[in-house]
């Protein structure tokens, strides 16, 4: 705990914020308890589920109408879901899947006190070694916004905070530090997905958490999969067995993401952007693949 303070980023400021937020009853404890409190919540939880397992199997139990629905632990966590192929690709695997994201409901946004406790709750929920998918929104992050957003080396990649959009952004990217952190404390595996221009794995705390649980990038191109436009991801994890995910870049694709104009400039194209921010099937099947039997 004491070198998952020493990641960078002052967590203790930035996740005392996001903690007294989601959790109001809590805020006279430190960071450092409410990270002992996740870790203890998530232990209980899953004692409790595998004794209802262990009770269900007795006839005697499973001969009465009232015995208890039991739900059980959650294998996979697709936050800023999306249109959730990712998660309806491990459904067809039979695992227990959440998704999360703010089209579907407005308590889904994590920047807001309510939404980040329904997200930490879920994950505190989690079985040892399954996956939380972050498909973390990117526009503020990559090159295409560059000249708006201004995130550089020299301002920590914070860029200008006086636009909504980068401030949106940056608070995404404090939650997402602590969803790694008390995943990397549970012993959940993640992955973080961004286009290949994105600075978001750049900052911190994110950079030093990510560090702190050995994440690695994993570099593959979703025209490799079935995508009408070759699309170069970055996807940062913390088990090696997302190396199968790495693709080389694609010989042919049917459309690029972008123009490229006079002096090194860019311009999007809008509807090609806007499908590529769906998984295609196959991409999100060879996902669900590895997800422990």
């Amino acid at each position: 705990r004491r070198v998952l303070f020493r990641s960078g980023g002052n967590v203790t400021d930035t996740w005392g914020k996001l903690f007294h937020g989601a959790y109001p009853e809590l805020a006279s404890r430190s960071v450092a308890d409410l990270l002992s409190w996740t870790v203890l919540r998530t232990k209980k939880f899953r004692e409790a589920c595998l004794q209802q397992r262990s009770d269900l199997q007795e006839p005697r139990l499973q001969q009465r109408s009232e015995c208890p629905d039991v739900t059980g632990l959650t294998h996979f966590i697709e936050f800023w879901a999306g249109s959730g192929t990712m998660t309806k690709e491990h459904v067809r695997r039979g695992l227990t899947c959440r998704r999360f994201d703010l089209d579907y409901n407005s308590l889904h946004d994590c920047t807001i006190g309510a939404g980040l406790r329904l997200w930490l709750e879920e994950v505190m929920r989690m079985a040892p070694g399954g996956l939380i998918w972050n498909g973390t929104q990117c526009s503020s992050f990559v090159m295409l916004s560059r000249s708006k957003s201004q995130r550089r080396v020299e301002n920590g990649y914070y860029g200008d905070e006086s636009r909504l959009f980068v401030q949106k952004g940056n608070e995404q990217m404090k939650v997402l530090s602590l969803i790694i952190a008390i995943a990397a404390l549970v012993g959940v595996d993640w992955i973080l997905e961004q286009p290949s221009g994105s600075v978001l794995p750049l900052m911190q705390p994110l950079k030093g958490v990510m560090e702190f649980d050995n994440g690695f990038k994993v570099t593959t191109w979703l025209g490799m999969f079935g995508a009408e436009s070759p699309k170069p991801l970055q996807l940062w994890c913390n088990n090696r067995r997302f190396t199968a995910l790495s693709r080389t870049r694609p010989r042919s694709t049917k459309t690029g993401l972008v123009d490229r104009l006079d002096k090194g400039k860019f311009r999007g194209r809008k509807h090609a952007l806007k499908q590529s921010q769906s998984y295609p099937a196959k991409f999100a099947a060879a996902v669900a693949a590895l997800a422990p039997s």
